[in-house]
């Protein structure tokens, strides 16, 4: 037999194997591997092949290293839809794959079998909105990818750089984890990229000072809080408040002595 072409796993890796042989070879395999039979036009890694492996594949390439020549198998004649759909839930309610290796094997349905995200959620038995956040891992970077397989980042850092580019991702990624960034400081990051704070003209500034200075003289002289309203064109209104009539009279008095 070989190893299946929908097999949704990237990675295996050896220490995990060699535990895995270890266990074999002391237990033997407790779960049978599901193998589907090759037509004959069907590509073959040796002329001999006869079946692939649908699920499985870890525990006969274990096995292989323990020296078991006879491990337990079920034989299923599966179509390719129902071959990839069995070789992913296996993994995933195994929880042997990582975010990437998910979301990799869920665009095959989408892709190959034109399955929407509830139908897919449907045959993996995950709830939709679950599925629809893993195939949104697959719009990133290649990098930022290897950093989330690899742990260097998590689902919620890698939801956050979804928003940038292809081309800021990586390099905002790596900032992410100089930084050692929560996804909260993250977050900020990303929107302080994605919406600039607007740059202040140098002339607005110094009128908007003077603006203050002469409110606040204003309302020194006055006694009474005052608004004062300039435009670009040097035109204006001043408002005065006050809050009963003797502060009104008040007020006229203080202006008539001043006239």
């Amino acid at each position: 037999m070989q190893a299946g072409k929908y097999q949704p796993r990237r990675d295996m890796s050896e220490t995990a194997l060699a535990e895995l042989a270890s266990s074999i070879e002391q237990h033997g395999v407790m779960q049978p591997i599901v193998i589907r039979p090759l037509l004959a036009n069907e590509d073959k890694s040796e002329a001999f092949v006869t079946h692939e492996i649908i699920a499985g594949e870890r525990r006969w390439r274990a096995a292989k290293m323990a020296g078991k020549a006879v491990i337990p198998a079920i034989e299923r004649a599966l179509s390719d839809e129902l071959a990839i759909a069995l070789a992913l839930i296996e993994n995933i309610q195994r929880e042997d794959l990582s975010v990437i290796e998910q979301a990799a094997a869920l665009q095959r349905f989408h892709t190959e079998f034109g399955m929407s995200h509830a139908m897919i959620a449907e045959v993996v038995g995950k709830a939709r909105t679950t599925v629809s956040n893993l195939l949104r891992l697959n719009q990133l970077h290649d990098t930022v990818k290897d950093h989330l397989a690899n742990s260097a980042l998590d689902m919620g850092h890698a939801r956050t750089l979804l928003a940038l580019s292809s081309e800021q991702q990586p390099i905002i990624a790596q900032k992410i984890i100089d930084g050692g960034m929560t996804v909260r400081e993250a977050e900020k990051l990303v929107k302080s990229i994605l919406q600039p704070a607007p740059k202040i003209n140098r002339a607005e500034q110094v009128q908007s000072r003077d603006v203050e200075r002469l409110t606040q003289r204003l309302t020194d002289m006055l006694g009474a809080e005052v608004k004062l309203k300039h435009k670009k064109d040097g035109q204006g209104s001043v408002e005065i408040f006050f809050h009963n009539q003797d502060q009104l009279a008040a007020l006229i008095k203080h202006i008539e002595a001043q006239a």
